[in-house]
């Protein structure tokens, strides 16, 4: 197998065999695009992708195409194969958050070859920072809160006790 590259969002892996894994940030419910792509190999690769050990390939299209190449002079031609998983609207959602997207691609006899990335899942209906302030000067009373979510909040109460 010549490579693997697994794209999700903007964040693109093709390292080695034995690479690390890379960060990405994603927003719960909203989508992304991912896209793995498996070349080279005979027959094609068997690619697979999932989050920890669930296996999610069912929700991917795929793709196989093949390239004739010129073989050694002699008549005889090579097949290239390129295998593509992907779908536009990849929607993460919060329980993903800290879980490993994994695409793997193997082929009989072969070295099983993998990317990864680590999902980092910013959640709708995690508070990400919240701040209460109340102030108490004789007759004034004043209270700021700011809660920090995707849209930020902030909130101004006064009252004036004379």
């Amino acid at each position: 197998m010549e490579s693997v590259v697994l794209t999700l969002g903007n964040v693109t892996r093709e390292s080695s065999i034995n690479d690390s894994e890379a960060h990405v940030k994603l927003f719960e419910g909203i989508p992304v695009p991912v896209i793995c792509t498996a070349a080279g190999g005979y027959p094609p690769p068997q690619v697979t992708i999932r989050i920890d050990n669930s296996d999610i390939t069912h929700i991917f299209e795929t793709a196989v195409n093949q390239t004739l190449l010129p073989g050694d002079g002699h008549g005889l031609r090579y097949v290239e194969y390129e295998t593509h998983l992907w779908t536009p609207r990849y929607v993460p959602q919060a329980d993903a958050d800290q879980r490993i997207l994994y695409c793997s691609a193997e082929v009989a006899g072969l070295q099983v070859v993998v990317r990864r990335m680590q999902l980092n899942i910013c959640c709708k209906s995690l508070i990400c920072l919240s701040v209460h302030i109340t102030i108490h000067i004789d007759a004034f009373y004043l209270e700021i809160s700011h809660y920090e979510t995707l849209n930020s909040l902030i909130t101004f109460t006064c009252y004036n006790n004379l």
